[in-house]
């Protein structure tokens, strides 16, 4: 007996510690993708989550969790450092829900009125969109006269989510070099993208090579000097597990420029957004959040929308 309750208690001190190995993930060092290998960084933020929090899916509540944050002190790019095997990154998007809600409309909405601006820049036959979801930017592009419109997107579910006449013309892949021609395409375009792109440069070097000469870069995506990071901090959405880079205008001027292109612009963008996805975005406990969003409902605010400057820009750049 006296052998059994010393059995059971070592088992009682074991399993904690047996249980924290089983949730334990592999995490690799990381290198600022502007500066030379080695450059030093300082910890911005210590890392903050959890394997179950390991879920790479666009709009979702945010959880607060994140990677270490460092900042480099070559160009001050503020990027996650370790982060896990970028194939199993890859993985997850692979597998990765897709969430249709009513901010989608928002964001067709505002991409549109930011492409027409470029629209004088481009020739009308070849479009490439990267991370193109179910493609419902995609749909509208259809309208304004492009010959050849082609999506990639990791995401089973989103794609399956395609309505049927577009689905033929998204890829279910990622970003890789023999998709596509070289200098086929008169525009390159991602939305919310960039951040979660663990090689930048390989990323834009297989654009370049996509592109036609003088051919247009078009992104949208969070700014980290933007108003809410600055305000909120770490609590702020910008800070996600998914979000391997944070970028800014200077630190985006520079990863353009060294992989052949010219900055036309990069500037602060508007965009809009449904109260009940602000209420859920904003890093406030569960139970008065859901409580506001309930009261909302109620009141048929839900679906009101404001437009502001808080934190995302846009930049368009061309192939050299």
């Amino acid at each position: 007996m006296e052998g059994a309750s010393g059995l059971n208690l070592g088992l009682a001190i074991l399993c904690p510690f047996l249980l924290s190995l089983s949730f334990m993930v592999t995490l690799i060092e990381h290198s600022c993708p502007i500066c030379p290998q080695g450059t030093p960084f300082k910890i911005r933020y210590p890392s903050q989550f959890t394997p179950e929090s390991l879920q790479f899916i666009a709009r979702k509540t945010p959880d607060h969790a994140h990677f270490r944050i460092v900042r480099c002190e070559g160009c001050g790019l503020v990027f996650s450092n370790p982060i896990i095997a970028p194939e199993e990154i890859i993985k997850l998007y692979i597998k990765s829900s897709f969430i249709a809600e009513p901010q989608l409309d928002n964001m067709r909405r505002d991409y549109l009125n930011e492409f027409r601006r470029i629209m004088p820049l481009i020739q009308y036959d070849r479009l490439l969109e990267v991370g193109c979801s179910n493609g419902f930017f995609l749909q509208e592009i259809k309208k304004l006269g492009f010959k050849e419109a082609y999506g990639i997107e990791p995401s089973r579910e989103a794609v399956h989510h395609a309505e049927a006449s577009i689905r033929p013309f998204i890829l279910n892949d990622q970003l890789r070099s023999a998709l596509f021609p070289s200098e086929h395409f008169d525009v390159a375009c991602f939305f919310q993208v960039f951040d979660h792109i663990i090689d930048p440069n390989n990323f834009l070097q297989t654009l370049h090579h996509y592109l036609k000469p003088q051919g247009v870069l078009f992104a949208i995506h969070h700014n980290i000097r933007s108003l809410m990071p600055l305000i909120l901090g770490d609590k702020a959405s910008t800070y996600d597990i998914s979000h391997i880079h944070l970028w800014d205008p200077k630190t985006m001027k520079k990863i353009l420029e060294k992989n052949g292109f010219r900055v036309l612009s990069i500037r602060n963008t508007a965009n809009s957004y449904q109260l009940d996805h602000i209420l859920r975005m904003l890093p406030l406990a569960n139970g008065p959040k859901q409580n506001m969003r309930h009261l909302c409902r109620i009141l048929k605010l839900s679906d009101w929308t404001i437009k502001a400057k808080v934190e995302n820009m846009a930049c368009v750049a061309i192939k050299i």
